[in-house]
């Protein structure tokens, strides 16, 4: 809304915030009055769910220069459709080393772990808006 050139300014009222910007155009922006601010964030953090897991999952894959690429995930007998690979890292666990693959579908985030010795995938975290 604002850029850093724009000036704030409030009216005594609560209801209404009223900004300059740069162009030296009013605006006025309606404003919700919260009462009860943890009853808000307590209805916010009812919708969110963070799991941490530690389950085997199947995955499909495909290669292509030296990388894997998911592109479905089967848990608790329900596919899941990855949309978005969002960030993998490499981690050692004692001698050996795994993969991590942080991927999104259209509703949930995954962190899910590739142990490449056993070739075995394991669903570790689920972050869902619920």
């Amino acid at each position: 809304f604002a850029t850093a050139q724009s000036h704030f300014h409030s009216f005594p009222t609560s209801e209404t915030i009223v900004y300059q910007k740069a162009s030296a155009q009013y605006v006025s922006v309606p404003v919700v009055v919260v009462q009860n601010a943890l009853t808000v964030m307590s209805f916010l953090e009812s919708k969110r769910m963070h799991e941490l897991l530690n389950d085997p999952i199947d995955v499909l894959v495909s290669f292509k220069d030296n990388r894997v690429f998911p592109h479905t995930m089967r848990w608790n007998q329900k596919d899941y459709k990855i949309k978005d690979v969002n960030l993998v890292h490499s981690a050692r666990e004692g001698s050996k080393r795994v993969f991590f693959f942080s991927v999104s579908d259209s509703n949930n985030y995954f962190k899910l772990k590739l142990d490449p010795e056993v070739l075995e995938w394991r669903l570790v975290e689920l972050y869902t808006d619920g």
